[in-house]
């Protein structure tokens, strides 16, 4: 039996189109903007917030939390499942009971674990709220 061989190019690109969803090639957690930030006053109807950004490069049970300064939880921001892509999640500078927080430095973390139980990433910044 004479042994066949199969010799393929497999090219693969990335177009920017508005209708894709470009996936991430890692885990990341970027800055919160604007940092710091005020929560008091006002820009429309949702007052002023933060706006922090993660990436995915698999589906994952995310958890993003606020911590004061002595690590106590002041806010959970997500903790559910999402898809593989670029994600945004606000924090209105509100604690557990949507009272707002005191003027100071805060803390948010991120930790992404996989389908089968592994935690896949953790990372942690900080913020200023005036």
């Amino acid at each position: 039996m004479d042994d066949i061989r199969i010799v393929a190019n497999l090219a693969v690109s990335v177009a920017a189109r508005a209708d894709q969803i470009t996936i991430p090639a890692a885990f990341a957690l970027a800055p919160n903007y604007p940092n710091p930030f005020s929560p008091r006053g006002s820009l429309g109807p949702g007052g002023r917030h933060t706006t922090i950004r993660f990436a995915l490069p698999a589906i994952a049970q995310i958890d993003i939390a606020i911590y004061d300064l002595l690590g106590r939880r002041v806010a959970t921001l997500l903790n559910e499942k999402r898809p593989a892509g670029v994600h945004l999640v606000r924090w209105e500078a509100q604690d557990e009971a949507g009272q707002q927080v005191a003027a100071g430095i805060y803390f948010y973390r991120l930790q992404a674990t996989l389908a089968d139980g592994r935690r896949a990433f953790q990372s942690v910044r900080k913020m200023v709220v005036q």
